[in-house]
């Protein structure tokens, strides 16, 4: 759950009557381009992470990418971007002919009815680059916004250990990652354009899987589900599981359930030993450490993780994240 909160699935009788935005009413709400195989990358710069997906199709030629950038300067997540194209890469040259805009705005401060939250535009433009390939790392030079080094991600993930609270704060911080794609992807998600889900609808993964997102209960009493199954998006991080938000009017209530995540490390590119762990969000009926949803947005409680060796702890999803992603990942 990203510090977008899902309470504003939630709003007034108005909305019915056609009052408040949605975000693009009547656009096709799935439109994402799947890869058979991708390579995945993964640079920091500041609080800001970014994703760099390469996808091929079943032949190997390449078929697609996805470009993302989250804002992390909270353990949560603030906000992101993610562009969808087609690329090309010829010797030390990579163009990525965007095609397709997703945005998921930081909209605090924004009246809960005039939020739009996330949403996809089409656009024509191309993110040119010269490119150096040095063992698993990429270095990007040309548009400003997005040059940097970036490292295979799958074998980033092998340096993430399991002995410590800190080294349960970067796995989070991972797997966090993978949630943080999935809603900007989810038309209205953070905006009064969720009440369109009381139809649940299926999002596929860039990789595999999919996520649906389904809200029940009615306007007096919601609860948004939000079901990852086998989802991917990008290369060495899966989710499974639910999280459940009940939330008034007001934007305001609390999270549940628990979502599963898997690691598949590489080293070298050579495939390592899995690794698993959950995110509870809170239990049911929202107690103890439940995570709190204000004003439409995650305001206190904790992640509770555990990984696949017992090792747990909490998350403060409101706190700047323990150790920052760069760390974690041993990223350059």
């Amino acid at each position: 759950m990203s510090s977008l909160g899902l309470g504003l699935a939630v709003a007034t009788p108005l909305l019915l009557l056609g009052c408040g935005p949605y975000s693009e009413v009547g656009q096709k709400l799935d439109v994402a381009l799947t890869f058979a195989t991708a390579e995945t990358f993964v640079a920091a710069s500041g609080t800001e992470a970014r994703i760099l997906v390469l996808g091929r199709d079943a032949g190997g030629a390449p078929s697609g990418f996805a470009l993302s950038a989250l804002e992390l300067p909270q353990a949560a997540g603030l906000s992101g971007r993610t562009y969808e194209g087609s690329w090309s890469e010829s010797g030390q040259g990579l163009d990525l002919q965007v095609q397709l805009d997703y945005e998921m705005p930081d909209e605090r401060g924004e009246d809960l009815l005039s939020r739009l939250g996330s949403t996809r535009t089409s656009v024509d433009r191309t993110l040119a680059f010269t490119t150096v390939r040095s063992g698993d790392t990429l270095t990007l030079t040309g548009d400003p916004a997005w040059a940097g080094t970036y490292l295979l991600l799958t074998d980033a993930l092998g340096q993430l250990g399991s002995a410590t609270a800190a080294d349960v704060g970067c796995q989070f911080l991972v797997a966090n990652l993978a949630v943080l794609t999935s809603q900007i992807r989810i038309i209205g998600f953070g905006g009064p354009g969720m009440l369109q889900y009381s139809t649940a609808f299926t999002y596929v993964g860039t990789l595999a899987g999919g996520v649906k997102v389904g809200l029940t209960g009615g306007l007096l009493s919601p609860k948004t589900t939000i079901t990852y199954s086998a989802f991917s998006d990008f290369s060495g991080v899966t989710l499974a599981g639910n999280q459940i938000t009940f939330a008034n009017a007001g934007g305001n209530g609390h999270m549940e359930g628990t979502v599963a995540f898997t690691f598949a490390p590489t080293v070298n590119g050579i495939p390592g030993a899995e690794e698993t762990g959950t995110i509870l969000y809170g239990q049911p009926g929202g107690g103890g450490d439940a995570i709190q949803i204000g004003d439409g947005y995650v305001s206190g409680g904790e992640y509770v993780v555990t990984l696949w060796n017992g090792v747990s702890a909490t998350v403060d999803p409101v706190a700047p994240p323990a150790t920052s992603l760069a760390a974690c990942l041993g990223l350059p």
